[in-house]
């Protein structure tokens, strides 16, 4: 995938995918089990993973699973499950050509399907909250059981992790805000299956004023280690933010930490097209 579609703004990368969907995506309508059936299809992982973190721009996620054909060769399939998942990406994304008209069969279909969101579950260790809410309600598990409607079946009901919906019944029952908070937000969960190290790398480390967050790869990162460093460097580009900002083509430089020396702020141009900085012209 082209590294520049990565730094165009959400609305381009939603054109971008639009137009790439009508390659090798494929739309349409299962009338059988009643759903939509939406993926990307190729035999390049990088490619698919690529895809996979242009969507998340466009607040769309994905899934990606192996496809084995005997006689060819083995490839990938990127499929955007659930309704209102699914009726995000047609909306906001959408398919180029003669496949926008399966598109705009498969949204209507959608806008009259019942919507069951439970497409992640929250850890189960989110029961741990939920009986420390019980002993403040006064409330035993069998008591507990019979008000959610299940069936009391002791130590099993905190084995699994609970759907959104059933933990949202027991925020409301105890009344909590943060286990609400849990179950509604829109935090997507989902499963480490490997961890394998690449041995030893030099790292750098960043910081987002605010938030101190940012996203890698479609993962929220945290700058945790801004506290042990010797130097931190900020970026600020004014036209970031806003296109028309008068320091258009400028970038601050914020030397913000610096344990050896001053700290200073030094501005200079940028020149996004050769991927880097150079000194502000001299008049």
């Amino acid at each position: 995938m082209p590294q520049e579609i990565f730094s165009a703004p959400n609305d381009q990368v939603a054109l971008f995918l639009k137009h790439l969907w009508a390659t090798d995506g494929s739309v349409s309508w299962d009338a059988k089990h009643g759903k939509a059936r939406i993926y990307y299809a190729s035999t390049s992982r990088r490619l698919i993973d690529d895809v996979a973190g242009l969507l998340l721009r466009v607040g769309v996620f994905s899934r990606v699973k192996r496809a084995r054909k005997a006689g060819y060769r083995d490839g990938w399939h990127l499929y955007i499950y659930g309704a209102e998942n699914q009726a995000r990406f047609l909306r906001h994304v959408g398919v180029n050509g003669m496949k926008a008209i399966a598109a705009r069969e498969v949204l209507a279909q959608l806008d009259n399907k019942i919507r069951n969101t439970n497409l992640d579950t929250v850890p189960k260790e989110v029961w741990t909250d939920v009986r420390a809410g019980l002993v403040d309600k006064e409330m035993t598990h069998r008591q507990f059981a019979t008000a959610m409607g299940t069936k009391f079946c002791g130590s099993k009901m905190w084995k699994h992790s609970p759907s959104r919906s059933r933990l949202h019944r027991a925020a409301a029952l105890l009344e909590d805000r943060e286990i609400h908070d849990l179950a509604t937000n829109d935090v997507f969960w989902d499963e480490i299956v490997e961890i394998t190290s690449i041995g030893m790398h030099d790292v750098y480390d960043g910081t987002v004023i605010g938030t101190h967050n940012f996203v890698a790869n479609g993962l929220s990162v945290h700058n945790s280690l801004e506290q042990d460093a010797d130097m931190v460097i900020l970026l600020h580009r004014p036209d970031a933010f806003e296109r028309d900002d008068p320091r258009g083509g400028e970038a601050d430089l914020i030397l913000g930490k610096h344990r050896n020396g001053p700290t200073k702020t030094i501005t200079v141009a940028h020149q996004l097209h050769l991927s880097r900085f150079t000194n502000m012209a001299k008049a």
